[in-house]
């Protein structure tokens, strides 16, 4: 076997390595309207799944296709999770600035729920590219993984 020829261990590592690559650039070119980040992720979730473990060489192809058939339902949790996002911001910054101090027991409960809040996001994009389910199975299942 050639090290160096097209059945290669380099050359399958490096052509892995530009659908990554290429991945991450449309992933950032689609995700410039903050609204369609979710259905960006959902999108690069989906096709690097078909092009890095499965060896398709078709990423673009897959990534437009899931970005297409996920827009709708993506959009909407990404809405839902900017104000929940910005409903914990406010009261980070009301807490802080208006009481003084964070009571300690409360500060860590805080810090817990924005950790849930975190992990859930992560986990329901990826569910939402591998699975078909309702925007509120796509909400709920993660934080119950998450927790």
């Amino acid at each position: 076997m050639n090290l160096f020829g097209i059945d290669g261990k380099i050359y399958k590592f490096l052509d892995k390595f530009w659908h990554m690559v290429w991945i991450g650039v449309l992933w950032i070119i689609c995700s410039i309207p903050i609204i369609t980040i979710g259905a960006s992720s959902t999108a690069a979730y989906y096709a690097m799944v078909r092009s890095v473990r499965r060896n398709e060489d078709n990423s673009t192809r897959d990534f437009f296709k899931s970005f297409k058939q996920n827009f709708a339902q993506a959009t909407i949790m990404t809405v839902v999770y900017i104000i929940v996002g910005a409903a914990f911001s406010f009261a980070a910054w009301f807490y802080y600035h208006n009481q003084g101090s964070f009571n300690l027991g409360l500060r860590w409960f805080y810090y817990i729920v924005i950790l849930v809040y975190l992990c859930t996001i992560t986990y329901s994009f990826s569910w939402l590219s591998r699975y078909e389910m309702s925007t509120f199975h796509a909400l709920t299942y993660p934080i119950a993984i998450t927790l």
